[in-house]
């Protein structure tokens, strides 16, 4: 069998990750609703130039800090085209970072060959993937912790850093908590108190250094409003407070969730932890088995104690993950482990072809909203446009290809004082069929349906109605 260098090993892997990952960033207009409110956000931050806050539809939106945005903003610069593809080619070069970084890790803590099978693990690892192809920042938050970690274990505090404090600008504060977390647990397990108050202290100066510029330009445009939107609503709220959004009720929901998410490596996983009870004293002799296992450990506790909860929150141990089931591989099955890369490549062209030929196609006719939008401008030449009632998803697409932020009304009230009261003779009001009966009952105004989109199905289904007679 062929003896590959570093080199060799990580050309492939890149030449292998690279173009699949970019399949399914180009080909499809925006789905997840998430996306479709973060791809509203980075647009418009690039349309208005404005960096320091994040707005939807001209409204404050601090949920997350403006990272993935930065990212959209420099691609549409450099492309010269805002198009969905260009929205979600960041998070596909976070995923390939991530993959990058997981190689790197398991080529210092172990060897080349669990590098090389940790990354193409961790690329075809199901969630990661599909997170890999929405335009959001989860997965930006998991290459960035990967890379944070990456430079603690060769002992870089500088870019430890640099990459936590960019963690933090993906997703806040916890891409401080969950590097920290790490560091905290293996300086304990090390013995290396003093060593902790370096990397902290060090940490400190570049959060400061880093941070700070942003923080300070956040309160001077809104002041203390805006700080505790961000610091408060968004952090403490959302991780410890009962109201938490994304709550689960039990403490079993990621041990259910990430044998699922972890597909199709999940049984490798479990054979990695077969291996650690039969051989528990001998295995944790080794470095890169305490870290890595500290890494997943202290992350999963982390997310189980939070009262916030979705299965996406996982990703940022989904490279430990691939790590200890690349290492068991390597531990128990060698000829397995040898001709993984042939299996896994295997797949690799598998998922390309059927995905490619027959998904992604299907997909875009039931999920895409091109076609009301089409329909929207092509009658905002003559009049003006006003959705009703419209929630945080449909704000942010039609923000997104209508090119503009649009008035959206929240009662049947404001969509009359509105219609009264503009110049306008043609106006355009874009309802959820959900909502369609609120339009029966506006006193004195007369409103036609101009335009049913699926009207047959019970989501993503609209009706465009036109004002009628109102100046006569």
């Amino acid at each position: 069998m062929m003896k590959w260098t570093h080199p060799s090993k990580l050309f492939w892997l890149l030449a292998i990750v690279i173009p699949f990952y970019l399949t399914w960033t180009f080909d499809h207009s925006l789905w997840n609703p998430d996306e479709t409110r973060d791809a509203g956000i980075a647009s418009e931050m690039y349309r208005n130039q404005s960096f320091v806050v994040p707005t939807l539809n001209g409204e404050v939106f601090l949920e997350k800090p403006p990272l993935y945005y930065w990212s959209c903003s420099l691609v549409y610069w450099l492309s010269g085209k805002v198009t969905a593809g260009t929205t979600r080619l960041p998070s596909a070069l976070y995923g390939i970072l991530g993959i990058l970084f997981t190689f790197l890790l398991g080529r210092r803590l172990f060897n080349d060959n669990i590098g090389f099978v940790a990354g193409l693990m961790l690329a075809t690892t199901l969630q990661y993937f599909k997170m890999s192809h929405f335009a959001m920042m989860d997965v930006s938050l998991a290459a960035l912790v990967a890379g944070a970690l990456y430079f603690y274990v060769i002992g870089s505090k500088v870019g430890f850093s640099v990459f936590t404090i960019l963690a933090f600008f993906s997703k806040g504060f916890l891409g401080i908590i969950l590097p920290g977390l790490v560091v905290i647990g293996d300086c304990i397990l090390e013995k290396k108190p003093k060593e902790l108050a370096k990397w902290m202290g060090v940490g400190a100066v570049f959060f400061v250094a880093l941070a700070g510029p942003w923080l300070w330009a956040l309160w001077q445009k809104g002041g203390r409003q805006f700080l505790e939107i961000f610091l408060i609503d968004n952090h403490w709220h959302r991780f410890f407070s009962e109201s938490a959004d994304h709550t689960e009720h039990f403490w079993f929901y990621y041990f259910l969730s990430f044998p699922v998410d972890f597909l199709p490596w999940s049984l490798w996983f479990i054979v990695f932890i077969k291996r650690l009870i039969q051989n528990f004293s001998e295995i944790l002799t080794h470095r890169g088995v305490r870290f890595v296992l500290t890494w997943f450990v202290a992350l999963f506790v982390f997310f189980t104690i939070s009262s916030s909860k979705r299965s996406i929150y996982l990703l940022p141990l989904f490279p430990a993950g691939a790590l200890l089931s690349a290492y068991g591989i390597g531990g128990i099955q060698s000829r397995i482990f040898q001709k993984a890369h042939v299996y896994v490549v295997s797949l690799f062209v598998f998922l390309l072809m059927v995905s490619s030929i027959t998904v992604v196609k299907r997909l875009d006719i039931e999920k895409t909203f091109v076609p009301l939008c089409d329909v929207i401008k092509s009658n905002m030449v003559e009049g003006v446009f006003v959705g009703y009632n419209l929630n945080e998803m449909e704000r942010g697409v039609f923000g997104f290809y209508l090119n503009s932020t649009f008035k959206n009304v929240l009662t049947q009230d404001e969509l009359a004082q509105f219609i009264n009261g503009h110049s306008s003779q043609k106006i355009l009001v874009l309802v959820n069929r959900n909502k369609m009966h609120d339009m029966a009952n506006l006193s004195g105004i007369k409103l036609e349906p101009l335009f049913a989109y699926r009207p047959e199905k019970r989501t993503r289904s609209y009706i465009l109605y036109e004002s009628v007679d109102r100046r006569r």
